[in-house]
């Protein structure tokens, strides 16, 4: 199957695709949609650097998981492009550079295949890698599908459509606004706060009672909101052998790193782990 990688160079400013790790594309001036008639310009792009960074994502991480970066901090992952984005790619439609921030957090549990489709099976398996024993992902799954999912799809999750499928009465934190993208100014509000608190308790991490204070001073989340905090501090309850969380843990769970990160974690309590969605060959 061919690869295809969506990287951002953070010095140059541009987006690409990087084919297999060796052809590259790129978009047009003033516009951010990638083409496969736009190849990278060898005067203009950093053609053995971005081959360079293809690779390395390759080698060190199981997927090139959106928001990974290479060593100096130039060349971002941005995600593969799903099996749908590959058809209209090849068929010399564009395709986004950029996904939203919500999209790109949920790549995680779109994995077999990745087509922009969580199905039940991929969404268990998503839980399961994060530490859930198995009648606890199973129930993850089921309820995360039933409010997200469509039953006539089999409980599937079209990545596509998520904001569009969740309870219009459902009360929200806004740090995701309608878009889906990060509202970085509000999230400041919860981080500052979590810098304050940390500072009052003279520990890098605050309990997860006073995250929950912090959360509802600033929003009303309503039952959905609410199941996925717990399941966050479920989370960092198996990365901090306590209830405790960090601000970067807290941050981490809306740009998406921190479930790459929970679920790379190793097993010691027995649990599966990454390796349950990308099984060696």
């Amino acid at each position: 199957m061919t690869s295809r990688v969506r990287i951002y160079d953070r010095e140059g400013g541009r987006h690409y695709v990087v084919e297999d790790g060796d052809r590259i594309y790129t978009h047009r001036d003033g516009e951010r949609l990638l083409r496969r008639d736009t190849p990278a310009d060898a005067q203009r792009d950093p053609i053995d650097k971005l081959r360079e960074a293809a690779r390395f994502f390759d080698q060190y991480f199981l997927a090139p998981f959106p928001g990974i970066a290479t060593n100096d901090g130039r060349f971002i992952s941005r995600g593969r492009l799903d099996s749908r984005e590959a058809q209209r790619f090849e068929d010399g439609d564009g395709v986004r550079a950029r996904r939203s921030a919500l999209e790109e957090h949920l790549d995680f549990f779109d994995h077999s295949p990745a087509d922009g489709i969580i199905t039940l099976r991929e969404n268990f398996m998503g839980w399961r890698a994060l530490g859930y024993g198995t009648l606890a992902a199973a129930r993850q799954a089921l309820l995360s599908g039933l409010v997200f999912g469509r039953v006539r799809n089999g409980l599937a999750i079209d990545i596509a459509r998520i904001s569009a499928e969740r309870p219009a009465s459902e009360d929200r934190t806004r740090i995701y606004d309608d878009a889906g993208e990060l509202d970085v100014a509000w999230l400041e509000l919860f981080l500052n706060d979590f810098d304050h608190a940390a500072r009052a308790a003279g520990t890098s991490a605050i309990t997860h009672e006073k995250a929950l204070e912090i959360i509802q001073r600033h929003a009303r989340p309503g039952w959905v909101s609410r199941g996925q905090f717990r399941s966050l501090f479920n989370v960092c309850t198996r990365l901090n052998n306590g209830t405790s969380i960090t601000r970067q843990q807290f941050q981490a769970l809306f740009d998406g790193s921190l479930l790459v990160l929970a679920a790379s974690f190793p097993g010691r309590d027995g649990r599966a782990g990454i390796e349950t969605l990308f099984p060696k060959d």
